[in-house]
């Protein structure tokens, strides 16, 4: 039988796949998804970012001056609420975040002179009570941003259409970062 429906969205390559159940048509497939940023004002866990390709705040709670004296080694008051780490940009033909002071993250080429020493992470010492834990949640909110930066978000789609090709429901789910977790949710949609 041909299959003669239109998805109302354009599939990610090699997503695509169509089941056919109770003599209706099932299609299952990731998109791209144009999510917005990460949340930048939760007290509980943030980044601040002070780099003119990449600029986020939170004035709220600590000034770019105060980033500026931490990196340089100085106590902030801000110490007492939170656990804080410091936040590179790899910025060449985009931007990437990690972890850490290193400087040179990527390991290749020139990374040094591409690298922007200008930003932290902040953890609240209320909730995550031991500095391991909080690293390893600072380390999830940098991959985030990372699938954010790159564009690396996507959704999950599940439209029915009968034998003519006629929809008849679409089911979604936006807002998964990274391909590696929208395509477990979309294997687990179709189970």
């Amino acid at each position: 039988m041909e299959r003669n429906f239109k998805l109302t969205c354009k599939p990610v390559e090699d997503t695509l796949t169509v089941k056919e159940k109770d003599g209706r048509f099932i299609a299952y497939y990731l998109t791209e998804d144009n999510y917005p940023a990460p949340p930048e004002n939760d007290n509980e866990r943030f980044l601040v970012h002070y780099h003119r390709r990449f600029y986020v705040t939170y004035e709220s709670v600590v000034s770019e001056k105060e980033i500026r004296q931490w990196w340089n080694g100085e106590k902030i008051p801000q110490e007492e609420n939170y656990w804080i780490f410091p936040l590179i940009s790899y910025i060449h033909s985009g931007v990437y975040l990690y972890l850490g002071k290193q400087s040179n993250p990527t390991g290749m080429g020139y990374g040094e002179f591409d690298t922007c020493h200008c930003g932290a992470i902040f953890i609240s010492k209320a909730i995550w009570k031991r500095r391991k834990k909080a690293h390893m949640f600072a380390s999830s909110l940098v991959e985030k941003w990372n699938c954010y930066l790159t564009g690396d978000i996507y959704g999950v789609i599940v439209e029915e259409f009968d034998t003519q090709g006629k929809h008849i429901k679409r089911d979604e789910c936006f807002g998964f970062y990274g391909y590696k977790y929208a395509m477990e949710e979309l294997e687990a949609m179709m189970k």
